[in-house]
This record gives C-alpha cells, structure tokens and sequence, in this order.
C-alpha cells in the first residue's frame, strides 16, 4: 500500500534539533550576541521564551532579525514547528507544545514558571533533539525545566555569570549537576 500521508518534519529520520532560549531581564543583549554569532546554517529551529512586561508591545521579533539571516516570526498557537527558523513568544502568553505544534496560552500578569513549562514541555516531545539555553535573567524560573531537558537526554546550556547581566537565573541553574555547558552567548551559539 502507497503512503499517501505527508512525512512528519519532525520524524526521527529529521535530524534537526529544536533549540529552547528562556531569558529574563538583560536578556536582550545576550539574545542579540547570541544570534549574532550563529553559524551561517544551523541545523535547527530556535524558539526563544523571554519574560516580557503584559503592558508592553515586544519588539524581540524585529530585534532578533537584525541580528540573524533566518527567518524570525511570533508563534502562533498550532503552528507546527519547522527547521531553519526562530520563533518568538509573543507578550501575555505562555509556551508549550502539543502533538509537535505550538501551544499558547494566555499567561498571568506575573510570568512565574514561564521558562520552566517552556523547558519541560520541550522536553517532553523532542526529548534527546531538544538543546534548552538558560540566559540572564532574574528568579530561579528555568532551572526545574533545564534539569528536565538534561534527564530527557537532550543539552542544557547555561549563560556564564560573568557575561549575563543578571545573574541569579544561570546561577540558580550551575549548582544542579545537569548542565553541560556553562558559555557565553557568542559561544553557547557555535
């Protein structure tokens, strides 16, 4: 019998990796060195999940483009994910994935466990192909979801301390024994 059914882009025979970005506040800068310093073809799709104000509009998207020759657009909720681009949280949303799509939610005025849900969920549905990067930031939000990244079989990064602008998020994630790399941005990109 003929396979009439359309190849899933995110089957094991795909090999490209799905690459989570959580960042808090400083987070612009280290995201803007990050995509900077990526290499020109990336064998990945990179969402990027960033604690964001509920009363303001986010330009992360126009920011980043400037920074990368990929394309970078705001999720949209049941967007199936594809390789070779970054995908930006839009404010006064959360983040997870169902049946290898985007999944929005409207978030509460306080982002508390954004970054982990993000994380977890991830984890969940690309185990070992998911690459979690925990940037500045401020709070502890991230470390339970890069600690799930990492016991899924997939890599936690970390922004170095001494290059994040706040520090108490990549520090509250080193301690955990479950982090692969501690870098900074331009080199948490290569």
């Amino acid at each position: 019998m003929a396979d009439t059914i359309s190849p899933d882009p995110l089957d094991s025979s795909n090999s490209f990796f799905v690459v989570g970005i959580g960042a808090s506040a400083g987070g612009v800068q280290a995201l803007e060195s990050f995509f900077d310093s990526l290499p020109e073809r990336p064998n990945g799709a990179f969402v990027v999940v960033q604690h964001l104000s509920p009363n303001h509009p986010s330009m992360m998207t126009e920011i980043l483009q400037r920074q990368t020759t990929l394309p970078v657009e705001k999720i949209k909720d049941r967007t199936l994910l594809e390789p070779s681009k970054v995908y930006v949280l839009p404010p006064r949303k959360t983040l997870t994935f169902e049946n290898k799509r985007f999944r929005l939610e409207n978030a509460a005025d306080v982002p508390h466990n954004t970054l982990n849900r993000f994380f977890e969920s991830l984890a969940d549905s690309w185990g070992a192909r998911t690459i979690a990067i925990l940037l500045s930031g401020t709070g502890n939000d991230g470390t339970q979801g890069i600690q799930a990244v990492s016991r899924a079989g997939g890599i936690a990064l970390v922004q170095s301390p001494e290059t994040a602008q706040f520090t108490s998020m990549p520090s509250s994630a080193i301690p955990s024994g479950l982090v692969d790399e501690v870098l900074s941005p331009q080199d948490l990109a290569q």
